[in-house]
C-alpha cells in the first residue's frame, strides 16, 4: 500500500495532469494549499496549477499564510484520495475552507476539479472514446442531461445546485 505521502501527491498531480487549461478559469495562475491535520503531524500539499506540480510543505506555521486553504483530518483527505471520494468528504463536516472574497470563487473551482475527477469525467479524454459514444447513444436522454448540466456549470452554478434544480424541473 502506497504511503499517504505519496498517496495525496499523486492524486493532486493527476489532476493537474488532467485538468485542461480552459476548465481553470478562476483557478488560473493559483495555488490551493490542501492541509492534512492529524495528533502525529500537520502537512501541507501545495497544489500549484501554474507550475503544474505538488509540492509538500512541513511548516505549520506558514499555513495561514496562504491565501487558498483547505483543510481536513489527515484520515479524511487519505481516504478521499484513495477512494476517489470528495464528495463524501464533507459528510464528515470537518473540512474547513479558507480564502478571501476575492479568491473564493478559485477555491469554489478546485472544488469544482474534484467533483469532475470524482466523477470520471477527467481526464477527458477517458470520456472522449468511441465505446463510450456508442453506449451513449442508446441513453440519449442522459446525454440532454450531462449537457443541461455542463451548460449550468459554466454559468457558474456547483453540483448541488443544479442537481436541485433539475430534480425540481
Amino acid at each position: 500500500m502506497k504511503s499517504p505521502r505519496k498517496a495525496v501527491t499523486r492524486f493532486f498531480e493527476e489532476l493537474i495532469e488532467a485538468t485542461p487549461g480552459w476548465l481553470l478559469g478562476d483557478l488560473k495562475g493559483r495555488s490551493v494549499l490542501v492541509v492534512a491535520r492529524s495528533e502525529a503531524e500537520e502537512l501541507g500539499y501545495l497544489v500549484d496549477f501554474a507550475q503544474k506540480r505538488v509540492t509538500l510543505v512541513e511548516d505549520a506555521e506558514r499555513f495561514e499564510d496562504h491565501p487558498i486553504r483547505a483543510e481536513f483530518p489527515a484520515l479524511i483527505l487519505t481516504q478521499s484520495v484513495r477512494m476517489n471520494m470528495f464528495g463524501h468528504a464533507f459528510i464528515s463536516k470537518r473540512p474547513k475552507y479558507y480564502a478571501t472574497r476575492a479568491l473564493l470563487p478559485a477555491l469554489e473551482k478546485f472544488n469544482f476539479l474534484l467533483d469532475l475527477r470524482e466523477a470520471e469525467l477527467l481526464p477527458m479524454t477517458s470520456v472522449l472514446q468511441v465505446r463510450t459514444v456508442k453506449a451513449g447513444l442508446a441513453r440519449w436522454r442522459e446525454g440532454l442531461l450531462y449537457l443541461q448540466v455542463l451548460l449550468k456549470l459554466r454559468r457558474g452554478k456547483n453540483l448541488p445546485q443544479i442537481e436541485e434544480e433539475l430534480l425540481v424541473a
